[in-house]
C-alpha cells in the first residue's frame, strides 16, 4: 500500500499553484488570442503527446504548453523579512496569519503553430508586453473569501523563434513552427493553518472554457477533480494519432 504523503494532511500548506496555473493560461490566452482549450499542461518534450491524448488523437495547431519546473528562492525585490517568514502577517480579509517567503515559480513553455504569420503575431505580442511588475494576478480562496496575489512575469532569456529546428528535423518536414517562451513568476509561497482552494466562480469558468459546457452538470468536487487531473497530467491509455509526436533530446 502506498504511503499518504504529508502534503495531503498538512493543514499549514497553502496550495497556490492550481490557481496560478489557471491565471497563467487565462493571461496568455488573452495576450495571444487563444482559447483555454488550446493550452496543455506539459513539458516541451511531452507537449505533442499530451495534446493528442486530450484532443481525440489530433494535435490541432496552434496551441501552447506550459509546466512548472522548479520553485526557487528569489529576493529580487528585497521584500524578505525574518518576522514575515517566521511569525507571519495578519490578513484582515481572511482573519488569519500567513507566513510568506519570496520565490520564483519557473515555467517551461512553448507556442506551436503552422504559419509563419502566427509566429510573427505571437512574438510581437509577447515582446511588446515585456516584463510588467503586476502582470499576473490570481485568486485563491479561503472559505468564501477570495484574495488577490500579484506576480511579476520575467522571461527566461526572452521568447525565441523556431528553437526546435536545430534539434529535430521532424518539425521542419511537417511545417511546424514554435516559439520558446520559458518564463518565471516572482511572487511568494505561504504557510498558514487553514484550507485555501480555487474559487468556485473561477473553477466553473475555467472548466467550461477548458472542457466544454457539459461540465455545468458536474458537482463542484467532480469539476475540481477534473481540473486537478488537468494540471497533474493524469492520462489514460495512449490514443492512436495520425501524426507521430517529435522526440526532443
Amino acid at each position: 500500500m502506498s504511503q499518504i504523503l504529508p502534503y495531503f494532511t498538512d493543514a499549514n500548506y497553502i496550495n497556490l499553484i492550481d490557481s496560478l496555473n489557471i491565471a497563467l493560461e487565462t493571461f496568455f490566452g488573452e495576450l495571444i488570442s487563444l482559447n483555454l482549450n488550446q493550452f496543455v499542461y506539459a513539458s516541451n518534450a511531452y507537449a505533442f503527446r499530451r495534446r493528442s491524448d486530450l484532443n481525440k488523437g489530433n494535435i490541432t495547431l496552434p496551441f501552447v504548453n506550459l509546466k512548472l519546473k522548479t520553485i526557487t528562492e528569489d529576493n529580487t525585490f528585497k521584500n524578505w523579512q525574518y518576522n514575515i517568514e517566521h511569525t507571519g502577517i495578519y490578513i484582515e480579509e481572511l482573519g488569519i496569519k500567513v507566513a510568506i517567503r519570496p520565490v520564483m515559480f519557473n515555467y517551461e513553455s512553448s507556442f506551436w503553430c503552422t504559419q509563419e504569420e502566427e509566429v510573427h503575431y505571437t512574438m510581437t505580442k509577447l515582446v511588446f508586453h515585456g516584463d510588467d511588475p503586476s502582470t499576473v494576478t490570481w485568486y485563491p480562496q479561503y472559505g468564501c473569501q477570495t484574495f488577490p496575489i500579484l506576480g511579476h512575469l520575467a522571461w527566461s532569456g526572452g521568447p525565441t523563434m523556431d528553437t526546435a529546428y536545430t534539434e529535430n528535423d521532424w518539425l521542419t518536414k511537417n511545417n511546424i513552427h514554435n516559439i520558446s517562451m520559458d518564463f518565471g513568476i516572482r511572487s511568494f509561497v505561504a504557510l498558514a493553518n487553514t484550507d485555501i482552494s480555487i474559487p468556485d466562480t473561477i473553477l466553473f469558468k475555467f472548466g467550461v472554457a477548458q472542457f466544454g459546457p457539459d461540465v455545468t452538470q458536474l458537482s463542484q468536487q467532480e469539476l475540481y477533480t477534473m481540473v486537478i487531473d488537468h494540471f497533474g497530467q493524469t492520462i489514460g491509455a495512449p490514443v492512436e494519432s495520425p501524426i507521430v509526436p517529435p522526440i526532443f533530446p
